[in-house]
């Protein structure tokens, strides 16, 4: 038991203690706000390395798993057992030991506060912002402050990095009918994230869905603003149905930059449209045609909607590689409508009702048949009968009800 509970003790403050740091560099906005949050996520994915960030988490660490030693040696003292006293006092005395970190940049992670506080009582207690940076293990503290001057909104943020003496003003703006901080306060946060000077391209006339690469990396565009650093960056786009751009461009720090970034559409030609049966080729709201129907030109991507009496409309959608002819089989009205699956649903168990009832009727009828009376014979005999037609009504429904799932679901 007292050994036990030693071994116990240990692997806790093990799990604990590796737990609380996986590489990470946790950013905490307080009181939440959302379009400061989508900054953090979309802008900064991660932090550079710094030894002074892996330090301070390490010094936390090591509180927090002090405190659960601590706790350890307490409840081994009110079991009033030497032994596990002994083992507890063992480890609460050595040393909290890390593993060798690698020199990579941190992930960055949204932390998130059990409720929410009130940031100008935030911005003037460092004594509480270092407590919600132990509690919920987080490096940084955003703290969004928007009051009232004169009919004008003061809109202001605040940086906390854990350890500090106070949190400072890395942003602020006047506006009169808004509460939006603009990618401008994106920038001042970001020597938080990278140690170099940063940057804010604009991708003007971006089209929807484009695929981004920065310097041969992936990235992400919020509200097509892209956030980099100084200095000369390469630029790649890439669309559906629109030809591949690539460009260089020349960034100053600390501003934001704007580059055209429209893309020649591609025209395609030669598409090819069947349906059964024939049917109206609807694109953009506008009847182009009855099919078979060939488009002399078109560009992905590429949708139309086809409309035939009596069925259920298709819908056609093309986003990937250019093709030669499509076929679209259209449904009946009736497969396509959701109450006959229903019926057909409701038909299926009201017979396996009828059905498990009779079969109940026939276990009764035998079990009470003692062999000198007729009506339980007789009772045995209706219910065979009737059972078997159920079943043959079961079977049926059974089918009807298959046929009608695979219909709708087509």
């Amino acid at each position: 038991m007292k050994r036990r509970f030693a071994v116990l003790a240990l692997m806790t403050a093990m799990a604990f203690a590796c737990a609380l740091h996986a590489g990470t560099f946790r950013v905490m906005v307080c009181p939440s706000n959302e379009e400061i949050e989508s900054f953090i996520d979309c802008f900064f994915p991660t932090r550079a390395y710094d030894a002074a960030v892996l330090a301070s988490q390490q010094e936390r660490q090591t509180a927090a798993v002090g405190k659960e030693r601590g706790e350890k040696l307490a409840k081994a003292y009110d079991l009033e057992n030497a032994s596990a006293i002994e083992e507890a006092r063992e480890l609460f005395d050595s040393p909290v030991e890390f593993d060798d970190e690698e020199e990579k940049p941190f992930d960055v992670v949204l932390a998130k506060a059990s409720r929410e506080f009130d940031a100008q009582t935030l911005c003037s207690d460092p004594v509480l912002l270092d407590y919600l940076c132990r509690e919920y293990d987080t490096d940084l503290i955003l703290i969004p402050y928007i009051s009232s001057i004169q009919g004008f909104r003061h809109i202001m943020l605040y940086a906390y990095s854990y350890g500090d003496r106070e949190a400072v003003l890395v942003f602020e703006r006047l506006a009169q009918d808004s509460e939006k901080y603009t990618v401008d306060a994106a920038l001042k946060i970001a020597p938080y994230f990278t140690s170099r000077t940063p940057a804010l391209l604009l991708l003007e006339y971006l089209v929807p869905g484009t695929h981004i690469e920065l310097d041969d990396s992936e990235v992400r565009a919020l509200e097509d603003y892209v956030m980099t650093t100084e200095g000369r960056h390469t630029v790649r786009l890439s669309a559906s149905g629109y030809e591949e751009r690539y460009f260089a461009t020349e960034l100053s720090g600390t501003s934001v930059f704007s580059v055209d970034a429209s893309m020649k559409a591609v025209v395609l030609h030669g598409l090819r449209l069947e349906s059964t049966p024939a049917a109206d080729v609807v694109v953009d709201g506008k009847t182009i045609g009855q099919t078979p129907l060939v488009l002399e030109t078109y560009r992905l991507p590429f949708s139309a909607t086809f409309e035939a009496e009596g069925y259920a409309s298709g819908k056609l959608s093309l986003t990937g590689e250019p093709m030669d002819t499509v076929s679209v089989s259209l449904k009946p009205q009736w497969m396509a409508d959701g109450s006959n699956l229903k019926k057909a649903k409701d038909g299926f168990y009201s017979d396996l009702a009828r059905t498990i009832i009779l079969f109940g009727v026939k276990v009764l009828a035998r079990s009470f048949d003692d062999g000198t009376g007729t009506f339980f014979p007789a009772l045995n005999a209706v219910a065979d009968g009737a059972l078997t037609i159920s079943l043959v009504d079961l079977l049926g429904s059974l089918i009807d009800y298959y046929r009608t799932s695979e219909y709708v679901s087509e």
